[in-house]
């Protein structure tokens, strides 16, 4: 199957809103973020950018943080609070004019409340 431009372009804008939502989250962590703030941050950026959310079956999407990212498959955010070195897992996306994304991803927080490192690949 051929995607149009059009399909292309949808596609693409809800890959970049799934990726300004999960970098927004990531931004917002400090000492003593739980994992609720976090996917309250990454929710609220969805909609703020034009799209709707992915369905999840819950009424978050499975966010973990440390230990807790093992279950982000059946993971509801709870008010574990991040810890240096802890590693944050996301699974979510949204749907754009349409066109849904669908991403998984984690992130070290060595440095809570700093600028993260750009993505690799």
């Amino acid at each position: 199957m051929v995607k149009s431009q059009e399909e292309v372009r949808r596609i693409q804008g809800a890959v970049e809103i799934t990726e300004k939502a999960w970098n927004a989250a990531l931004e917002s962590v400090s000492a003593g973020t739980t994992e609720r703030e976090f996917a309250d941050v990454y929710q609220r950026t969805i909609p703020s950018e034009g799209a709707n959310h992915s369905p999840h079956g819950i009424y978050w999407p499975p966010i973990g943080f440390g230990r807790r990212c093992a279950f982000t498959d059946t993971a509801k955010p709870a008010d574990y609070v991040i810890q240096p070195g802890d590693v944050t897992r996301l699974d979510g996306g949204c749907l754009y004019e349409g066109y849904t994304c669908d991403i998984g991803r984690a992130r070290s927080v060595d440095g809570i409340g700093q600028t993260p490192p750009a993505a690799v690949g």
